[in-house]
């Protein structure tokens, strides 16, 4: 039993450590691209698709940052039905397997909208950098 629950601790600071890398490295993304993307009135250029994927990946950093706030709020409510089965206390612990259900499902959502997004803004900036050589300026 003990090791299940070392093996736990080691599998959920994996996924924390995982989730603020992936949240910097959007934030980085977000910052380089800020900086080096020539900003003009947007239109059907690649000018506009590179805008395009800086929105996306900041949308992503959002995304990314909601799910280490929502990750946060597990491990409390977690530790709260913990609590309550040690006490005995049924209300409290049908209380927070209902809270924890519903903060799953949201951590999950806040996964797939990050990396989906990220993927989209990925490819988008893919393009833009790609096609430069074939559009003529």
């Amino acid at each position: 039993m003990d090791r299940s629950i070392e093996a736990f601790g080691h599998w959920r600071d994996a996924q924390d450590k995982f989730d603020h890398f992936v949240l910097l490295i959007l934030i980085a993304v977000c910052g380089y691209l800020a900086q080096t993307t020539e900003f003009v009135r947007l239109g059907f250029d690649l000018q506009s698709l590179q805008i395009l994927a800086l929105m996306m990946f900041g949308v992503s950093a959002v995304a990314g940052f909601k799910r280490v706030e929502t990750m946060t709020i597990v491990y409390r409510v977690n530790h709260q039905l913990l609590e309550a089965k040690e006490k005995n206390e049924s209300k409290r612990v049908a209380k927070a397997l209902e809270g924890l259900n519903k903060l799953s499902g949201r951590a999950l959502r806040w996964y797939r909208i990050r990396n989906f997004v990220m993927l989209l803004a990925f490819i988008a900036y893919l393009i833009s950098k790609l096609a430069q050589p074939y559009v003529a300026t």
